[in-house]
């Protein structure tokens, strides 16, 4: 935050704008599979993360701790494979579904294409395709965003108390500066917890299915179109407040 990259660059590719908070979160079009996969990897992980941490699966943590031992490289893959192929394949056939439901009408005589012009529709409709899916994907970083922040609440509430102790002796050096060194620990309202989580993932799911209907319109589809991505944010959502309410 020197700024001096903003004084030295020669190309004044460097800038500092304000915006509002979130605005590149409400941004329906014009991203990239990059970006996608941002968005299905924070829901993998944080669904992981999730069930290994909070969930009622003991052999699940244990595995996940013993790092370099058969059972943990299985685990590895399993992550590995939720991440990069199961939660994209799932939506993948999500998204294509949407768009087969908004493009659905009965076949009529006069739509037959003649094979030449079917295969440069197929050509294009192949990149539509990648566009549509890339924007459809963006409306899960906000929905990403809400169950981190229901999966870090869990630990906020046990471990805030030790800050106090932290802030009268922040070098470890024997100090009591407030008094608070000396406090042991002890969780904050820890059956609180469940009843903050929930709304934190219900308002992630509405921030994302109203994102999903306004893609849905950007890429002149009918509403019925968003109706498979919805069902994949509900069926999400469903499976945290499972972990976290039981």
């Amino acid at each position: 935050m020197c700024t001096e990259c903003l004084k030295t660059c020669p190309l004044d590719n460097v800038a500092v704008y304000a915006r509002p908070f979130g605005a590149d979160l409400a941004q329906t079009t014009g991203h990239k599979l990059d970006e996608a996969y941002k968005g299905l990897i924070m829901l993998a992980c944080a669904l992981i993360y999730s069930a290994v941490l909070l969930g009622p699966w003991a052999f699940l943590k244990e595995t996940a701790r013993a790092v370099g031992s058969p059972g943990w490289f299985v685990y590895a893959a399993g992550f590995l494979a939720t991440n990069l192929a199961l939660m994209p394949g799932l939506f993948y056939l999500s998204v294509r579904l949407g768009d087969r439901l908004s493009s659905w009408q009965p076949a009529r005589h006069s739509d037959r294409i003649e094979p030449l012009h079917r295969f440069a529709a197929q050509a294009d409709k192949a990149s539509t395709f990648k566009k549509l899916f890339s924007d459809y994907a963006a409306v899960l970083v906000p929905l990403g965003l809400a169950a981190w922040m229901a999966f870090t609440l869990s630990f906020v509430l046990a471990n805030f108390s030790y800050v106090r102790p932290v802030i009268s002796d922040p070098f470890g050096w024997g100090w009591n500066l407030f008094g608070t060194a000396d406090l042991t620990w002890t969780p904050y309202l820890p059956g609180l917890a469940p009843y903050l989580q929930a709304p934190i993932l219900i308002g992630g799911l509405v921030t994302a299915i109203s994102l999903t209907l306004r893609t849905a319109r950007e890429h002149n589809q009918s509403p019925r179109a968003a109706l498979p991505v919805i069902a994949f944010c509900a069926a999400f959502v469903l499976a945290m407040l499972q972990l976290y309410l039981g």
